[in-house]
């Protein structure tokens, strides 16, 4: 729901700090995607590295998106 939030409305007004929530949400989906089919699917060996590493990268681009843009 955050993620499809968070791209209608870089959608429907663009600019850096909607830009960078939506990919912050598509990123925080597949970190949580890879994490159901690890844990109830097929675990594979570079799990642990694909999961944290788009899940700090989500939570980057989320903090970074509250972040005022200088004019």
């Amino acid at each position: 729901a955050m993620a499809g939030q968070a791209l209608t409305v870089a959608l429907l007004t663009p600019s850096p700090p909607a830009t960078a929530d939506a990919a912050g949400g598509a990123l925080f989906f597949l970190s949580d995607s890879v994490l159901v089919v690890n844990r109830y699917v097929r675990s594979f060996r570079l799990s642990t590295l694909v999961i944290l590493s788009t899940y700090y990268a989500a939570q980057t681009l989320i903090a970074l998106s509250l972040t005022p843009i200088s004019p």
